[in-house]
């Protein structure tokens, strides 16, 4: 074995290295029961949504960015402990979203059929999608939802421990 070699091997043993903590660290709050995994029922004019809630930083930041699709009745929730502006941003989406901007369990507004981004390859240059006024929870649902559900301005917002 020549040196090269063994700098080769040492290269892509470092690699895989980083890719499996990288891995591991995803996937094990899901594993072991951790924040990622804890889910919430949102009932919302008459529809019930199953949200994982965004609680740690790391979870806000990712939302649901990597998901290849999102079924009806799931979605995402995203909590402040106070009133604040939010500005959402769609950095590692696969799939168009509706976001519903709430404060104290009520909706204020609603970005419908947000898309994923096309073509953007700096953080710079991905649209951002600010919420209409101070918001305390933000809910992100698939792509029509609003509509669907004839979700408006107004309507109550419930979140349940999830059953």
């Amino acid at each position: 074995m020549n040196l090269s070699y063994r700098g080769f091997l040492w290269l892509v043993s470092a690699v895989a290295v980083f890719i499996l903590a990288g891995a591991s660290a995803a996937i094990f709050p899901v594993l072991t029961g951790g924040s990622a995994n804890k889910k919430v029922a949102v009932e919302i004019a008459g529809a019930r949504v199953s949200a994982y809630v965004a609680e740690s930083r790391e979870e806000r930041e990712r939302g649901l960015a990597g998901r290849t699709f999102l079924r009806e009745s799931e979605g995402m929730l995203f909590k402040t402990e106070k009133p604040e502006l939010q500005v959402f941003w769609m950095k590692g989406m696969l799939i168009p979203i509706d976001i519903i901007w709430v404060r104290d369990g009520v909706v204020i507004g609603a970005e419908t059929n947000v898309p994923p981004p096309l073509g953007a390859s700096v953080d710079t240059a991905l649209i951002r999608y600010p919420s209409p006024l101070f918001v305390d929870q933000v809910l992100e649902v698939p792509a029509g939802f609003v509509e669907r559900h004839k979700i408006s301005t107004g309507d109550r917002v419930e979140i349940k421990a999830s059953e």
